[in-house]
């Protein structure tokens, strides 16, 4: 039988008595499910993607964990006659591709380039 957390937590009858012997719930059980996209195509790195001719065929977006009130991008791409996935969160290219759901599938070159800050950033052409 596979131990829950309050037994591994060890927790004092007493105290389960206040929580009113309810069961303890593991947190990804309660936490919304988030389901991957594309999960059937391999995810490549986007440096390798660099000035490559590619197809973005469908784009979807999700809020960034890491930052509040950002985004990143999962995309379908053909590329070498292939699909994959890529990951992005260049703020860049979340916005363009923002601009033109409804334009897909579109070709375009993922492209790194300097700001007048000196700081490196994808785009896309």
């Amino acid at each position: 039988m596979e131990r829950s957390i309050i037994d591994e937590v060890n927790i004092p009858l007493g105290i389960r008595e206040e929580m009113d012997n309810k069961e303890v719930k593991q947190i990804a059980d309660v936490l919304p499910k988030q389901e991957p996209a594309f999960p059937e195509l391999e995810q490549i790195d986007v440096e390798s993607l660099i000035n490559v001719p590619i197809v973005i065929v469908e784009v979807k977006f999700f809020p960034s964990t890491f930052d509040e009130g950002k985004e990143f991008i999962v995309a379908k791409i053909m590329t070498e006659n292939k699909l994959k996935k890529i990951i992005n969160g260049s703020k860049v290219i979340v916005e363009k591709l923002k601009k033109i759901t409804k334009e897909f599938p579109i070709g375009c070159k993922i492209v790194r380039k300097t700001s007048a800050e000196n700081r490196k950033y994808y785009d896309l052409e």
